[in-house]
């Protein structure tokens, strides 16, 4: 028996780093994306990249398929989340076969774990958090909602990530340290003070750069 099918939302590099961490598992359908460099692409060798209007128009015709979330940009996730929950689209959770999650962790619905990405005990990842390559999510941490962990990031036992918020490339939190909903962390950055909501931290050990205004929710 083949693989299910899965249609991953976002046809970006992003969305292909998503697909990769997949195909052990399923069999990718193709992308959604209204891009229209990406749907312009030559997909005659692999997977097809869909406009969503085919989708907003007939979601009935698409409910046999499972979806992925391929989008990098925080924000735009969380709508792309939202819209495929009001359409009745069934969403999975990636997790590429080198990443090691414990027995005792928790995902959320539509998240990604990618390669050699750990997750241990007690740790708590919420719906559309993307934990890139090689990130460490120590025990007992909290990712909320559509938070993105970049590569090389370490999260120290008891460290909380707010919704929307990025942590960037080889950045460390310190353990039960807090980074506010939708703050930005400087790639290389050492946080071992709480970060307030949107603020952007550098540097080491971290500190305040600007504080940007929450990001608008457009989709219901």
């Amino acid at each position: 028996m083949s693989p299910p099918q899965l249609v991953i939302y976002g046809a970006g590099g992003h969305g292909h780093v998503v697909a990769d961490a997949a195909r052990a598992e399923w069999t990718i359908l193709g992308f959604l994306d209204d891009d229209a460099a990406h749907c312009s692409a030559d997909t005659s060798d692999g997977p097809q990249v869909f406009p969503t209007h085919h989708v907003r128009a007939e979601p009935g015709r698409w409910r046999e398929h499972h979806f992925a979330l391929g989008v990098g940009d925080n924000g735009l996730r969380e709508e792309c989340y939202r819209l495929l929950k009001a359409l009745g689209l069934r969403l999975v959770t990636i997790v590429h076969p080198s990443a090691i999650v414990s027995p005792s962790a928790q995902l959320g619905e539509g998240c990604v774990v990618l390669p050699r990405a750990v997750v241990n005990a007690g740790a708590q990842v919420g719906e559309g958090v993307i934990i890139n390559s090689g990130a460490i999510i120590e025990h007992d941490c909290r990712v909320e909602r559509f938070a993105h962990i970049s590569p090389g990031v370490v999260l120290g036992g008891g460290a909380s990530v707010g919704e929307r918020a990025h942590v960037g490339l080889s950045a460390c939190v310190l353990p039960k340290v807090h980074v506010g909903a939708d703050a930005r962390v400087g790639a290389g950055a050492v946080v071992v003070t709480p970060v307030l909501e949107r603020l952007t931290v550098v540097g080491v050990p971290a500190r305040p750069l600007v504080r940007h205004a929450p990001q608008p929710q457009r989709i219901s």
